[in-house]
């Protein structure tokens, strides 16, 4: 059984970790891609094979799911299923990068960082999870 103080510890730990990588999808989706859509993204969707007069739509659409997937992932937040889904995710997008547009690996806030972050972020939660004896 673990100690009442060592709970609140993770417990803390959790919402953190919610709150951080929610706000990650959240910010990834909505800014450079509905709000501001910054070049890097339309490039990447070109690399993906995306029709010009798509790519704008494409990405707009993609920022829309990731921020829905930002608030979808903090509203889930008990489920393992969740965390899983969203490692996976975090690794296939940094695949799709590294296959298509490995340039932005040298990048200023490359995906190596910020995708290494969330995956790190992603597993603290489940090892979290499992010593505070969440389900």
């Amino acid at each position: 059984m673990t100690p009442p103080n060592v709970n609140a510890v993770f417990t803390t730990q959790l919402w953190l970790i919610r709150i951080t990588l929610s706000l990650m999808w959240c910010y990834q989706g909505l800014v450079p891609k509905v709000l501001f859509l910054d070049s890097t993204e339309l490039a990447l969707a070109g690399a993906l094979g995306i029709q010009p007069q798509m790519q704008q739509a494409f990405v707009q659409l993609s920022g829309m799911l990731e921020l829905l997937w930002g608030l979808t992932f903090f509203a889930g937040f008990k489920h393992n299923w969740i965390h899983r889904l969203n490692l996976l995710g975090i690794v296939g997008l940094f695949a799709l990068t590294v296959v298509y547009k490995p340039a932005l690996l040298s990048a200023a806030f490359n995906p190596v960082v910020v995708n290494g972050a969330m995956f790190v972020l992603g597993l603290l939660a489940l090892e979290a999870k499992r010593a505070a004896n969440y389900s």
